[in-house]
């Protein structure tokens, strides 16, 4: 062998110990978490739990030598202090300065002033502005009065930019239309209207101070509905509370058992959720989904001191497995036992989705394209969650089943009192109640989100109606908590319409789900929090339990609407077709502002520890006992402000 051959084996020698020693040191450094202050002891006879960690293409550990993570400074809080100043501005429209063949008429009674504008007809060159002089910076209610002789919409415009449109369905009489809320800084501000349909009549413009949002309130207890609530349960509540006006926590939906969106937000940020969300439709009776073992990744999320969220896309009990009514031969008010007086009672009120509630309020009507399931292209949220079902009282039924043994709901199905599509229905709550069971042994606490976005009626559970509906969550719930025991729920209620809110003692939380056109700024959704706060009394957590971005933090503070989590979804809002960070709706720049905020909750924040790799650990031992941390809530929180749909096709 020649010299040179040598000292080539000499130096690949060389090289090879110095990589072991380096993969040796590293694996070293690697630290188990720290015990932390706030934890939940399981029964010593919990079942093992499967730990998952990252692994390379080999299926070999991933160390953080081989997994670095960036590292970035803590972001502050950017947010100018409100001082709210009593305003009322108004311009009427044939003094402001208007162009085209727009005239000043007067044959319609009841304007304002010494006229009105008219001559609306979709013309180019016909335009009108009205020029206010913004006193302070803060929150305004921005009012037209208009008057026109049928349907009509057009849009309201602040500075050239559209901040609302509004549809006029009161004829031959002027109405007020407003937008709630605005924020305006002091200086000038210049409203227009925006021809969409045009014919109408435009009596004034208005601006006047709006202090709801400031008059919101923040509580640190919130009682859980659930009397027997496991004392997980409770630490999370706490946990909940102690951040809610404060901080916001962080949450991501993974697709299924892997950690695929949390690793690829972790290696964009440096942090990782608090939240990890779950689907349990793969554990239905009748579906074909398979997201793999979404329970034990819960569990061992759980173990590394995370949060765990789970919903249910129920798929149909009988017949066709799909979660959609237009697809299902599944009926929900067949399956349903008889209501004692035979019939349903008249409507007392008309359906009211919280757009509805929220256009009622501001005469905004929701302009935010969706992409929910059965909403067809360009359909917006308002039209799809705007439907004819009544509201209606609670009724007596015939037969309770909520507690009903095996051997009941078969002697009853045989009788013919009730139906085999209702022995269906407690089959599917049974199945999802074994499956969660393990969490419950263990005492790991859920955000459980069942029986979403009723208020559309893309899913079955939801197209019967809000009694139906009703019927179904009290059925859930009592069955779950009572006959099951399953007492380390905190119940998230996601019905996106006042008409289908349950009752109080059977939720917790309740969240809205709100996606928006990818080019749209998430900002804080200011108007759906005051919408759903008005619903819920102000008595209720309030969360953002699906989204198509992520919120501004900074305008959550300012706006006083400072959701108690949120919850990303995942495929093309995180992910592009290469498996790699996609910006098509959250630019990468944001969300690594947002996770290395000061105002929101990360895992690392619940652990005291940083964004590390998991070392790989010794499989759990099934006599062994395993503690589940939760978190520790006492970072400090920034410093507060005194200011104030189902998901896509996949969801």
């Amino acid at each position: 062998m020649t010299r040179k051959k040598w000292m080539m084996l000499g130096c690949t020698v060389l090289l090879t110990i110095v990589v072991i020693a380096a993969v040796i040191i590293a694996v070293m450094r690697v630290r188990a978490p720290e015990e932390t202050p706030v934890q939940i002891e399981s029964s010593t006879d919990s079942p093992p739990v499967r730990q998952i960690t990252a692994t390379d293409e080999r299926g070999e550990p991933v160390t953080e030598a081989d997994d670095p993570v960036p590292d970035y400074p803590v972001v502050p809080l950017e947010v100018e202090p409100v001082d709210p100043e009593d305003t009322l501005m108004l311009v009427e429209a044939e003094d402001a300065a208007f162009t085209g063949e727009l005239v000043v008429d007067s044959n319609q009674p009841g304007f304002s002033g010494a006229g009105y504008l008219a001559g609306f007809a979709l013309r180019a060159g016909d335009s009108v502005e009205a020029t206010f002089d913004i006193p302070a910076a803060q929150h305004y209610d921005i009012t037209v009065s208009v008057a026109a002789a049928s349907p009509v919409t057009n849009a309201l415009l602040l500075n050239g930019e559209e901040i609302g449109q509004f549809t006029i369905e009161e004829f031959d009489h002027f109405v007020r239309v407003t937008i709630s809320g605005v924020y305006l800084p002091e200086g000038p501000a210049v409203l227009s209207v925006g021809e969409i349909d045009g014919d109408f009549l435009l009596d004034y413009f208005e601006i006047a101070d709006y202090r709801e949002m400031y008059e919101m309130e923040y509580r640190e207890v919130y009682p859980l509905c659930d009397k027997e609530a496991s004392e997980g349960a409770k630490a999370l509540m706490k946990l909940l509370g102690e951040h809610y006006g404060k901080r916001t926590i962080t949450g991501q939906y993974c697709a299924g058992e892997s950690n695929t969106e949390i690793e690829l937000i972790r290696h964009l940020t440096g942090k990782s959720p608090a939240i990890r969300f779950g689907d349990l439709e793969g554990y239905t009776t009748n579906s074909n989904a398979d997201e793999g073992d979404v329970i034990a990744a819960s569990a061992d999320w759980a173990a590394r001191g995370g949060i765990v969220g789970l919903m249910w896309h129920w798929d149909a009990p009988t017949g066709v497995s799909t979660v959609y009514a237009e697809d299902a031969d599944f009926s929900l008010l067949d399956a349903m036992p008889a209501v004692t007086d035979s019939q349903l009672p008249e409507a007392q009120m008309p359906m009211q989705t919280i757009e509805e509630d929220l256009e009622e309020e501001t005469g905004e009507a929701s302009t935010q394209e969706d992409d929910e399931p059965g909403m067809g292209a360009g359909e917006t949220q308002m039209e799809a969650l705007a439907q004819s079902t009544p509201a209606v009282p609670e009724e007596q039924y015939e037969v309770d089943v909520a507690m009903l043994t095996d051997e009941e709901i078969q002697a009853l199905v045989s009788r013919g009192a009730i139906t085999s599509d209702c022995a269906a229905i407690l089959r599917d709550i049974d199945s999802i109640a074994e499956a969660l069971q393990p969490l419950a042994d263990a005492d790991i606490p859920v955000l459980w989100r069942p029986l979403h976005e009723a208020g559309g009626d893309w899913f079955w559970w939801g197209s019967a109606g809000p009694q139906a509906y009703r019927w179904l969550w009290r059925v859930m719930y009592v069955r779950m908590t009572q006959y099951h025991g399953l007492h380390n729920l905190i119940w998230v209620w996601n019905g996106q319409s006042q008409d289908y809110l349950v009752d109080a003692d059977m939720y917790d939380i309740a969240a809205l789900d709100i996606y928006l056109p990818a080019d749209k700024p998430f900002g804080s959704r200011y108007e759906q929090y005051v919408s759903l706060s008005r619903m819920t009394g102000g008595e209720k957590l309030l969360a953002l339990s699906e989204c198509s971005t992520v919120p501004d933090v900074n305008l959550m503070f300012r706006d006083n609407c400072i959701w108690s989590f949120f919850g990303l979804w995942y495929g093309e809002y995180l992910i592009d077709g290469e498996g790699k960070y996609s910006e098509a709706y959250t630019p990468a720049d944001t969300m690594i502002a947002l996770y290395n905020s000061e105002a929101v909750v990360t895992l690392g924040d619940l652990t005291g520890e940083t964004e590390e790799p998991a070392a790989p650990e010794e499989p759990a031992d099934p006599e062994g006992e395993t503690a589940e941390t939760i978190g520790d809530s006492t970072d400090a929180a920034p410093e507060e402000t005194a200011a104030q749909s189902e998901s896509p096709t996949e969801s």
